[in-house]
């Protein structure tokens, strides 16, 4: 929020910002403060603030009850709850308690990523429905009043996306939202990869290649391909990137345990200071580039054994993938996918796959030859149930190759 917010009003004397923080930290502006519960409750006890033009506070969804205490019968012309589909319901009502009648709410968020049901699992919660968060319920029962009122116009969908480049765009807007999203003009000079073939990509990492089955040995082959991938990327890295810093690049995993042995395999590389997060710690944030570690330890039916955490389920996935502006390469078997995501509503993976084999986009380890690498896109393509693809000469060219930067006789 403060990234929007703080431009906008820097330059408005008579707007106060004021960030409820859990410790003293630097203030942005004039206009633009810290405080800590302990110093807003002092401050408002002595007169601050209360008389301010416009008083601007941002605090989150936990806080909003300790500051509505505070404020007592203050109450705000305007609340905007942002992320509010990801929390559960009674959480997003907490804040509303700061508003009365004459109040004017704005509720924001996306109910196509991670959210109540992904994260209540109980079967009584969910009879109760605490599955179902506060803008699912309004978004239900508005697009009823929409279809009785043509001027109905309280329920607006994203129209425009202004973090990722314009294939990632497209290929969220086909799998996930079924509906167009314009992408920014910004988006298109900003976020390329000006070397990349296509900025959806998938790396072949094959666990039956290594001898060791136990799960961290197969945690420590899939770690050696995260960070194979990783050096190769920083390897091409673009001038025109030159100001971008390692940690706006972030490797995901379902799994603590994978992220930590990765992050000791990085910085015996040089590339300690990339971003590290868990699968189910990922929203809010935004990277330049996304790396996706697939691996997860499956029931013997083949189905994800967490799917809270899995980026098989649709919503953790659409959450991962959209964290990127640039690119994404997702590492794993593609096989495995397939069939652990054959438990949820939406085939997310079947997409990917069938956009990364129809722009070439497919890798494989250096050690896998090409005539293996041709019978395994064969299999791929008949397991996704596509047509099989003539080889074009721009194919024969890189069919082979182990990298998708595009041919250049200077990097």
């Amino acid at each position: 929020m403060l990234k929007y917010l703080h431009p906008a009003f820097s330059r408005m004397s008579q707007v106060k910002i004021i960030r409820i923080t859990r410790k003293d930290s630097y203030n942005f502006s004039h206009n633009v403060m810290n405080k800590t519960l302990f110093d807003f409750r002092r401050d408002i006890v002595i007169g601050r603030h209360i008389n301010d033009r416009i008083l601007v506070i941002m605090t989150t969804y936990m806080s909003s009850l300790p500051v509505a205490k505070i404020l007592n019968k203050v109450r705000f012309t305007h609340i905007l709850l942002d992320e509010a589909a990801q929390v559960r319901e009674p959480e997003a009502i907490a804040p509303l308690s700061l508003g009365d009648a004459a109040t004017k709410v704005i509720i924001a968020g996306d109910t196509k990523q991670v959210g109540p049901s992904v994260l209540v699992l109980g079967e009584k919660s969910k009879e109760y429905g605490l599955a179902q968060s506060l803008l699912e319920r309004l978004e239900k029962k508005y697009q009823e009043f929409a279809g009785k009122q043509q001027d109905f116009k309280y329920l607006k969908y994203l129209a425009t996306n202004y973090r990722c480049c314009p294939e990632i765009v497209k290929f969220l807007s086909s799998t996930i939202y079924k509906y167009p999203i314009a992408c920014a003009p910004e988006a298109y000079l900003n976020k390329q990869y000006p070397k990349i073939r296509y900025p959806l990509v998938f790396y072949w990492c094959n666990c039956n290649d290594t001898s060791s089955q136990d799960l961290k040995g197969l945690m420590e082959f899939v770690a050696d391909a995260v960070v194979r991938q990783a050096q190769h990327y920083f390897s091409f890295w673009p001038h025109e990137w030159d100001h971008v810093k390692m940690r706006d690049v972030c490797i995901i995993s379902p799994f603590r345990t994978q992220l930590n042995i990765i992050e000791s395999k990085l910085k015996n590389v040089g590339l300690g200071k990339l971003t590290l997060l868990p699968s189910y710690l990922i929203q809010g944030h935004e990277f330049q580039a996304v790396f996706l570690t697939t691996f997860e330890p499956l029931e013997s039916d083949g189905t994800s054994s967490n799917p809270t955490k899995s980026l098989t389920n649709p919503q953790i996935f659409n959450t991962a993938v959209s964290r990127s502006k640039s690119f994404v390469v997702a590492i794993g078997d593609p096989f495995s996918l397939l069939k652990a995501e054959k438990q949820f509503p939406e085939c997310c993976w079947k997409h990917y796959l069938s956009i990364c084999l129809d722009n070439d986009t497919i890798f494989f380890p250096e050690s896998c030859k090409p005539n293996q690498r041709d019978r395994f896109k064969k299999k791929l393509s008949a397991e996704l149930a596509l047509p099989e693809k003539a080889k074009s000469a721009e194919y024969a060219s890189h069919s082979h190759e182990t990298s998708p930067f595009l041919h250049s006789k200077t990097h």
